[in-house]
């Protein structure tokens, strides 16, 4: 019998598949991306920015509503000079991509500045990607984890993007959309948490540019990482593998657990004595509308596996417990009926609950 595949598997099969592509090794223009445009003596046009929308359109004062999609930067340059052609005489036309967010890989965890990263070509890899994060700092772990986009994931991580860059009067607007009955499930469950599960180990009350970007890949939804040893993974040239858009590596700490998926406060934690997967999501300040846990460890002979533990039959006494180890990653899966309302509650712990308004 055949079971899953694994890591090696996985990710030749994503070398095949991402070596034969249509990804373009072109610069192109996408939704979400933030494009500066100066025109020489027209005031409505100095250092304009706009945002390419999700039917890849861009409004500009003059040249009014332009498709984009796919353009270069100097193929843009090129459209809004015969665009304005007309109402301007002999335009002068700069065009800059000011932020690629249609083509940026995440890279979180151990590594010396965590962030979204632009693809600059369709060979860039998983290594070129941790390069420019500034490599992995002393504290890392000797293996990292790689989740490769979704096309729900590459959905749901644009949405958040265009959110967080919004002004906050807009951002104010969406939430303030959003009815008091659908997200008092959320806001119960965070008052419970507060409740029940004070976070034993707390962080500084400004988030870290690393906390953040975990945080980021929790709204991701990953769920099913490929852990990569980095021991052989030169080696064998699993770090060769090319990114594409939406991918996420993490690169997990040594010494400490890293907790992630539907937790609170998703991040990397001390290990103490006694520590296991139900008290390390504790930690994280507790699971949120989800059961489902998954302990991801290699063992000293190089071999990987994946532990699965159901939260509440731990907390009932039914199953025990799995203690967690140096450079272990626990994910708390997602969960299908709690999609909703932990959707509800990332958007009000993003963007503070004094936004919120009650329906009378």
């Amino acid at each position: 019998m055949g079971g899953a595949p694994g890591p090696d598997q996985r990710l030749r099969k994503l070398l095949n598949e991402r070596s034969s592509d249509a990804f373009s090794n072109k610069l192109a223009v996408g939704p979400g991306d933030v494009i500066e445009i100066t025109v020489a003596h027209v005031p409505e046009l100095q250092k304009y920015k706009a945002r390419v929308s999700e039917d890849n359109t861009i409004a500009l004062p003059l040249a009014g509503v332009l498709a984009v999609g796919g353009m270069s930067e100097e193929e843009l340059r090129q459209a809004l000079y015969r665009r304005l052609e007309k109402p301007v005489k002999d335009p002068q036309v700069e065009v800059f991509v000011d932020q690629y967010h249609s083509r940026e890989v995440a890279v979180v965890g151990m590594v010396q500045k965590p962030g979204l990263y632009s693809i600059t070509g369709r060979s860039d890899t998983i290594l070129d990607m941790v390069d420019r994060a500034g490599g992995m700092t002393s504290q890392a772990s000797s293996r990292l984890l790689f989740i490769p986009a979704s096309a729900a994931g590459d959905a749901r991580r644009l949405e958040l993007t265009k959110a967080l860059a919004a002004p906050s009067e807009q951002t104010a607007g969406k939430v303030e959309a959003v009815s008091a009955e659908a997200n008092r499930p959320a806001r119960e469950g965070a008052e419970r948490r507060d409740r029940v599960s004070p976070d034993p180990m707390p962080t500084d009350a400004a988030e870290t540019p690393a906390a953040a970007s975990t945080r980021l890949v929790s709204l991701l939804g990953a769920s099913d990482p490929i852990e990569v040893d980095l021991t052989s993974a030169a080696r064998e040239g699993q770090l060769d593998v090319p990114v594409r858009p939406g991918d996420t590596i993490i690169v997990p700490a040594g010494g400490e657990v890293m907790v992630d998926g539907w937790v609170a406060n998703p991040g990397a934690f001390r290990i103490v004595p006694g520590m296991t997967a139900l008290s390390a999501v504790s930690a994280a300040g507790g699971a949120l509308f989800s059961q489902t846990a998954e302990v991801l460890r290699t063992n000293p002979d190089g071999s990987r596996r994946a532990i699965l533990v159901d939260l509440s039959k731990v907390k009932s006494g039914a199953e025990a417990d799995v203690p967690v180890e140096a450079g272990d990653v626990v994910f708390v899966r997602r969960s299908v009926i709690g999609a909703v309302p932990y959707s509800f509650y990332e958007i009000f712990t993003k963007f503070g609950t004094g936004v919120y308004a009650p329906v009378p």
